[in-house]
């Protein structure tokens, strides 16, 4: 049984229950020589001949086609429930993509509270840096984006949804401890090793740009290591490698459990909005919708 294929079968089904050739091209959209050669390509994988023609050109099921009439019905029925259980698998499925603060700081909790109110809902979470998440958004990989800079690209709808701001950590030696006993601000110990985060990074652009408005190049700091994430930072401080700039958000467990200290960049914070984007052309399903909704209530924005 060989070459035998879906399209054979459903050409077979129409032009049993249409009773005619034409008839069943017309209604699968096809050329009637194309239905001949399914019904020819269909008898000669099963060995049978499955219509009688009678003088009239009037075709009907042969004994053996009306047995593979039956078989060939509930092949297609099983086939379109398959279809119709992997789309609402689909729909069930909600695919985001989150920048590094963001995907460590607000969807943990945003994802589970959603669960709890949409248990059928199977989450894909994917990252990137601020810049590969609006590719995603706009390239169609995800559905809804969160970032922590703004491009302002015109093909996208930001919405903030909070804010962050930026502090410095240092190691919790009694060096450090003595600075921050005294008050001093972050932008104090810019001299320090520093860590930064690669180019790309929303966070690392904001930085910057904050560096650049009090005439700081990075000529004129002790970098010692660029690295792709927060996590190695922290690491990185912990250990005493260096100090490092990063979301206040993204160190809270750190500061509170006394690994690292927390030094207020300047007496008045420097910080920047975390915002939920979507791609302007986009159409959400039902379920992204349902997220959006409620990410906008979870923040007040409603």
């Amino acid at each position: 049984m060989n070459n035998l294929n879906l399209k054979q079968l459903e050409t077979f089904v129409t032009v049993a229950e249409k009773g005619s050739f034409t008839k069943a091209a017309n209604a699968l959209y096809m050329a009637q020589s194309t239905v001949s050669n399914h019904i020819q390509q269909l008898e000669e994988s099963l060995g049978l001949i499955l219509f009688v023609r009678d003088m009239k050109r009037n075709i009907s099921l042969t004994p053996d086609g009306n047995r593979i009439y039956q078989f060939a019905k509930e092949i297609l029925l099983r086939c379109s429930e398959l279809e119709e259980t992997i789309l609402e698998n689909k729909k069930s499925q909600l695919i985001i993509g989150a920048s590094t603060v963001p995907t460590e700081s607000i969807l943990p909790e945003l994802i589970h509270k959603f669960i709890k109110t949409h248990p059928n809902c199977r989450f894909v979470v994917k990252n990137g840096d601020s810049d590969q998440i609006q590719r995603m958004l706009t390239d169609g990989e995800i559905s809804i984006g969160f970032v922590g800079t703004s491009d302002n690209r015109q093909e996208i709808i930001y919405e903030k949804i909070t804010e962050d701001r930026f502090v410095m950590i240092t190691p919790n030696t009694p060096g450090y401890v003595k600075l921050h006993e005294q008050g001093v601000y972050g932008k104090e110990l810019l001299n320090k090793p520093l860590i930064f985060r690669e180019n790309g990074s929303g966070t690392q652009k904001l930085i910057d740009n904050y560096l650049g408005s009090m005439d700081v190049t990075e000529d004129n700091l002790n970098i010692v290591a660029y690295v792709s994430s927060s996590q190695l930072q922290k690491d990185l401080v912990k250990m005493g490698t260096g100090v490092a700039i990063l979301s206040e958000y993204s160190t809270r467990d750190l500061v509170s459990s006394g690994r690292v200290l927390r030094f207020e960049m300047e007496r008045n914070c420097l910080s920047r909005n975390i915002y939920m984007a979507k791609d302007k052309k986009g159409i959400l399903n039902s379920l992204a919708l349902e997220f959006d909704k409620f990410v906008k209530s979870n923040f007040k924005l409603n």
